[in-house]
């Protein structure tokens, strides 16, 4: 979901502002009523209407821990997604390092051993 722009904010603070109740500033504008209250109690707290700022998360494997991460693999092509962690010391979870490998678009195929059915052997 996109955050509404500083020019809406805006808007709907001078409404309220105005004398408009929040119901009806929620009703004019076509937004949340609990989203003009989180906007008018920001906006008396702190003086600001902005958004907040989303950074998101930082990537725990990048640039020389990426490249390590590469030669681990090509050097180990059977080792687990644990076992991976654990030789190249990531400080990352399994699940972190597979979405790291499906964004990087990095694959490493494992040896499957098929077990021989009998009557088959040669």
């Amino acid at each position: 979901m996109r955050t509404y722009s500083n020019d809406l904010r805006e808007r709907v603070i001078a409404e309220i502002q105005g004398g408009a109740t929040v119901k009806d500033a929620a009703k004019k504008f076509s937004v949340s009523k609990s989203w003009v209250y989180k906007i008018r109690s920001r906006y008396q707290n702190t003086g600001s209407y902005e958004a907040l700022p989303h950074p998101g998360a930082q990537r725990k494997i990048v640039g020389e821990d990426l490249e390590r991460l590469k030669k681990l693999i090509k050097k180990n092509p059977d080792a687990t997604l644990k076992e991976l962690i654990e030789k190249g010391q990531f400080e990352v979870s399994v699940s972190g390092l597979h979405r790291i490998l499906r964004r990087e678009k990095i694959t490493y195929k494992k040896k499957r051993y098929i077990r021989v059915a009998k009557g088959n052997e040669k």
